[in-house]
C-alpha cells in the first residue's frame, strides 16, 4: 500500500506542480518522493540538497549513517592517499592533507578484487542473499566489525575464502 501511495503522489506532484512539504522517517520513502530533501538531526538542520547529492555526497557522518548503511574505518590521510593502519586504501584526493579520519563506505561501493593496488586484505565470514543480491561479511584485520559488501548474486566466494577488497567510491571526515 505504501508503494502505491508514492506512486500516486509522485503522479500528484507531477501533474498539479504543486510544492508540498512531506515529512516522513522514513528514509527510502524521502529519496523517492522529494526534489529536496532536508536532513534534521536533534532540531539541527544537517544538510539540504537533492536525493542522489545528500544520499552521495553526506555533508556530515550523520547524514552519511541515516541515509543507508554505511561501514566506517578508522583511517589517516597523508597528501593524496588514505591509509588504513599502513595500508593504502583510498588514493586520488583533490587536496592534499594530513590527519586522523573516518572513512565511510557504503556496501555496494566495496568490490572483491584480487588484482587492486589499494585494497583490504580479509575473510569471508558470512553469506547470506537478499533478492538479487548476496550480502557478504568480510572480516578485516584491524577492525572490531565486519565488513558488509553487496555482491551481485552470481559472484559467490565460499565462507573462509581470502580476499582483496577495492573501495570504489567512500565520504571521508576528519577525525572529533
Amino acid at each position: 500500500m505504501r508503494k502505491d501511495l508514492r506512486a500516486w503522489l509522485r503522479d500528484l506532484h507531477r501533474r498539479t506542480g504543486h510544492t508540498t512539504v512531506f515529512v516522513t522517517h522514513d528514509q527510502e520513502e524521502a529519496l523517492e518522493l522529494a526534489d529536496r530533501v532536508a536532513i534534521l538531526n536533534d532540531g539541527k538542520l544537517e544538510q539540504v540538497g537533492s536525493p542522489d547529492d545528500v544520499y552521495d555526497h553526506p555533508a556530515t557522518p550523520f547524514v552519511c549513517e541515516f541515509l543507508g548503511e554505511a561501514n566506517r574505518l578508522p583511517v589517516e590521510i597523508v597528501g593524496s592517499q588514505t591509509f588504513f593502519g599502513d595500508r593504502p586504501v583510498l588514493g586520488g584526493l583533490a587536496q592534499n592533507q594530513r590527519g586522523k579520519a573516518s572513512l565511510y563506505v557504503r556496501p555496494q561501493h566495496l568490490r572483491i578484487d584480487d588484482d587492486a593496488p589499494l585494497a583490504l586484505p580479509g575473510v569471508v565470514e558470512h553469506l547470506r542473499r537478499n533478492g538479487p543480491l548476496r550480502r557478504a561479511e568480510i572480516a578485516v584485520q584491524g577492525l572490531a566489525r565486519r565488513l558488509d559488501v553487496d555482491l551481485a548474486s552470481q559472484v559467490a566466494p565460499a565462507i573462509g575464502e581470502r580476499i582483496r577488497l577495492r573501495i570504489t567510491h567512500g565520504c571521508l571526515f576528519a577525525a572529533a
